[in-house]
């Protein structure tokens, strides 16, 4: 007489859940310059992620033009102005900044085909008109981690420039150790490599 034996059953793999894929900057960036965006797509990477920046009010862009105006009349010879520029910050961010000045000349980076990245700049400009709280949040510990010496937030409705410099990390957060901010009837100064290369009135940046 034989005895049946149960068949033997496969072990049940436990169901694993999705992964969030986060590409890397270079990536990122490899996309924008084969076109996988459309032209006027203004796309950002934070932290891994894909974002699209909001529309633009009225005074965001004729703010952003003035200040961009201004930096680019009085900047000193070694340095340019870019207007929402894709910069590489490290390997999982590259920002659209409203307004930054870069080191170096133009027709270097066409040069060598590629884009300034985080230690090439020497100031970043965000308008603020809906945005102030991740200007003074996210971005600034963004900036500030990858060390660049100064970050402008122009606070349209609060009629304000708020000016930090002197990037610090602390436990792998960003801060800026000095804060400046600046009114009607007030001025700022832009400080590169170590001095001063032009002062502005707060008129001259948000009318």
């Amino acid at each position: 007489m034989s005895i049946a034996t149960p068949e033997a059953r496969a072990p049940v793999e436990a169901e694993v859940e999705d992964v969030e894929y986060r590409i890397p900057a270079d990536d990122f960036l490899h996309l924008i310059e084969t076109g996988f965006f459309p032209e006027d797509a203004r796309v950002y990477l934070r932290d891994g992620r894909i974002y699209q920046k909001m529309a633009k009010t009225n005074a965001h862009g004729l703010v952003a033009s003035l200040i961009s105006e201004a930096l680019t009349d009085r900047v000193r010879p070694g340095w340019f102005v870019v207007v929402e520029g894709q910069f590489k910050l490290d390997v999982v961010e590259s920002n659209l900044p409203d307004v930054a000045v870069v080191r170096g000349r133009q027709r270097d980076y066409l040069a060598a085909d590629r884009r300034p990245e985080a230690h090439e700049l020497g100031l970043i400009v965000e308008v603020a008109v809906t945005s102030l709280a991740r200007d003074l949040g996210p971005n600034l510990d963004r900036y500030a981690r990858a060390l660049v010496p100064n970050y402008w937030i122009a606070d349209v409705p609060g009629r304000r420039i708020i000016a930090h410099s002197r990037p610090r990390v602390a436990d792998g957060k960003g801060a800026y150790e000095q804060v400046e901010t600046v009114g009607p009837g007030g001025s700022i100064a832009l400080v590169l490599d170590g001095r001063e290369v032009a002062r502005f009135a707060f008129e001259d940046l948000m009318p």
